[in-house]
């Protein structure tokens, strides 16, 4: 059996391998090689990423594919450090923005890893009813997202799902002159915030889920509502969990997060709430997010654009939307193993 990444056998059910198969690409991923992210560490250097891929080409004659879909890089800068040590021609990279129109290079394409991973894990985000209001989750204290957290906090009720966990470096994420040190520190210190206490730290994973509960759920997700707060980054539109669990979950989705990330689903054939989530700066949609939840006919709303729910619900479900979405990765990969 082929190793689902160069020294790396694991995660074996949503490995980059494990999803040319399921698209049908077996023939294809067998020739070649994947490098996790992890694994690679292409922060260390172009140097030591070229040794790593020329060894294993050298190991096993197969094509070197650099996974960098799941997590956000300054692309351009690595790429082209990388070209400096190893022929355009003899690698491929997975790019971390999911517009094609970024990935301009024969040997550079975006890959819909994150949407696999909700598809292929033993993931049961769908079909919860909608008993709550807006829900937002934060995984990392994020500037932007503590921000929204000020902002919309008077009008936070308790039949929203509000948690923002205190991880990471948040004053590393303030941008300049925006906060005074002392904010900085009360704002970390007021950390983690939950609207209700039995959200903090919820989960509904294991093992053995708790009666009448299911694997990996999450009453975010009962929400008619879910603010997505991805990460934002170079004005890179990176989709994690975040985004693809909201529209499994068959929640109106507002993306908070890279400002383009509207406008990159549009492309990609979901319906887009326009009412809400318009493309636009966080200060922008910030009031739009108030504007909100000052209203008391959300369930409404939803009812409303129930028909637009269900046409992403069914988009995201359909593996006409992976073949799409990997469909340049593909073309481009065979045209350099020609």
């Amino acid at each position: 059996m082929l190793e689902h990444y160069w020294d790396r056998d694991w995660n074996s059910s949503v490995s980059h391998r494990s999803q040319f198969e399921y698209l049908g690409q077996q023939s294809l991923a067998d020739r070649l090689i994947f490098f996790d992210d992890s694994y690679l560490q292409i922060h260390l250097g172009p140097e030591r990423t070229a040794r790593v891929v020329r060894d294993a080409v050298a190991r096993t004659g197969r094509f070197p594919v650099l996974c960098l879909d799941s997590n956000p890089y300054p692309l351009e800068r690595h790429y082209s450090e990388i070209c400096q040590h190893l022929d355009p021609e003899s690698f491929f990279i997975f790019h971390p923005d999911i517009r094609p129109k970024l990935s301009t290079q024969p040997n550079v394409a975006p890959w819909p890893s994150w949407p696999f991973y909700q598809r292929m894990e033993k993931n049961y985000q769908q079909g919860q009813p909608k008993t709550r209001r807006v829900s937002f989750l934060s995984g990392s204290g994020r500037y932007h997202r503590i921000r929204l957290l000020y902002d919309i906090r008077t009008y936070i009720t308790p039949a929203d799902v509000i948690v923002i966990n205190k991880i990471g470096n948040f004053p590393a994420s303030v941008p300049y002159n925006t906060l005074s040190p002392a904010q900085i520190e009360q704002w970390w210190y007021d950390l983690p915030y939950v609207n209700r206490k039995e959200f903090l730290d919820y989960t509904g994973a294991g093992d053995t889920p708790p009666e009448g509960q299911q694997y990996n759920s999450h009453p975010a997700f009962e929400a008619c509502v879910n603010i997505t707060g991805e990460t934002c980054w170079n004005d890179q539109v990176l989709l994690s969990e975040k985004t693809w669990k909201a529209y499994r979950s068959g929640c109106l989705v507002i993306n908070f997060g890279p400002a383009n990330s509207t406008d990159a689903l549009r492309d990609l054939g979901f319906e887009i709430w326009d009412q809400f989530d318009q493309t636009g700066t966080h200060e922008h949609k910030t009031q739009l997010i108030i504007d909100l939840m000052k209203r008391d006919d959300i369930e409404h709303l939803y009812q409303q654009n129930l028909p637009m729910v269900q046409h992403n619900v069914a988009l995201y479900n359909s593996d006409a939307f992976l073949k799409k979405f990997a469909q340049m990765a593909i073309d481009k990969l065979e045209n350099l193993l020609l």
